[in-house]
């Protein structure tokens, strides 16, 4: 995680699984099913830990983010088609770029439209359009090398500012 995203900065329940070492996948990548047990306590009741939630859809996505994190790419899917909002198409476009399904990876991005997200990250990498972004991961995955290199940094500070974003959401 990039030395501007804390998990502390979430909470205790969150921050205990964002602190969860993983390696950022640009494909499926491969859940650790013995977390699996643990789906049960995060709800989004009990991974805000007190906190009160103003936006249910925003708290679901972050949930999203968490299974998607950790490659539970079927279980983020289940929610993310819950979340009938920009930031849900989001979430749902990066599980099926990273399926891969790029096509539909595309057809959930154009469901985003704007998104501040996306202009961060376009601040921080230039050349970042998301549907661009899907082709550049299509041609790096699996390849290793920088671009697979790159790819992965861009992915990951996108996962972050996006998990910022519906949690800074779900809780005003």
């Amino acid at each position: 995680m990039s030395p501007t995203f804390n998990p502390d900065d979430y909470g205790p329940i969150l921050a205990e699984w964002l602190k969860i070492a993983h390696p950022v996948n640009l494909g499926p990548g491969q859940p650790d099913e013995s977390l699996r047990a643990r789906f049960g306590e995060l709800t989004a009741d009990h991974a805000f830990a007190g906190k009160i939630i103003h936006d249910a859809d925003m708290g679901k996505a972050c949930l999203c983010g968490v299974l998607l994190r950790l490659d539970f790419l079927e279980d983020s899917h289940v929610i993310s088609q819950q979340v009938e909002t920009p930031t849900g198409s989001f979430w749902h476009g990066i599980m099926h770029r990273r399926e891969p399904d790029y096509g539909n990876a595309k057809y959930w991005f154009r469901h985003v439209g704007t998104h501040s997200v996306i202009d961060q990250l376009k601040a921080e990498f230039p050349s970042y359009n998301p549907f661009l972004f899907i082709d550049e991961v299509a041609a790096a995955y699996s390849v290793g090398g920088v671009e697979e290199l790159r790819c992965q940094q861009i992915q990951r500070r996108e996962w972050e500012l996006l998990f910022d974003f519906s949690y800074r959401g779900a809780v005003g």
